[in-house]
């Protein structure tokens, strides 16, 4: 847990995302070697997300993080799942993989106050609303930019994860 911690936290925001990738596989092996698999997968998709930074090929992602993902449903790590699916969905967007399209509202399945009770599924939504608006203000959508930030807010405003929002 303590190489996660550090690589997340620390390293991340020290070094280009190119040689945080390293440190990431590394605390993948370790945490996988010695049981901790929460740290371990972890570790696994924040690779992914600078991978993803330093501009990797989207196809080849895309595959990592469906083959992490299906990791995460094997130890039953519902909440770290729902991040991976979050952070999955930009890049399939951009690929035109979606299942949703770019504009869609993500909360469509929850009624009109957006209220999520499960936490897998609020961070996937959190992690898909913030990596849409990434894209929206990337590619000037100035309309899906506020969207994103209404769906975010609607996801937030009844969770402990409002603090993401202030870091979009």
């Amino acid at each position: 847990m303590q190489l996660f911690i550090a690589a997340y936290f620390i390293h991340a925001w020290q070094v280009p995302p190119t040689q945080v990738i390293d440190l990431y596989k590394s605390t993948y092996k370790v945490g996988m070697e010695s049981g901790d698999f929460k740290n371990g997968l972890l570790s696994e998709m924040s690779g992914y997300a600078h991978a993803f930074v330093a501009g990797q090929a989207l196809p080849d992602l895309e595959m990592k993080y469906l083959s992490v993902i299906k990791k995460l449903r094997l130890y039953n790590l519902k909440s770290i799942c729902g991040l991976a699916e979050g952070q999955l969905l930009p890049i399939q967007y951009l690929r035109g993989t979606a299942e949703k399209d770019f504009d869609a509202t993500l909360l469509s399945d929850y009624g009109p106050t957006g209220t999520v009770d499960d936490v897998s599924e609020r961070f996937r939504l959190i992690f898909g609303y913030g990596g849409r608006l990434q894209l929206a203000v990337y590619f000037n959508e100035d309309d899906l930019a506020l969207q994103s930030i209404r769906g975010l807010d609607l996801v937030t405003r009844s969770s402990d994860a409002g603090f993401y929002i202030q870091s979009v």
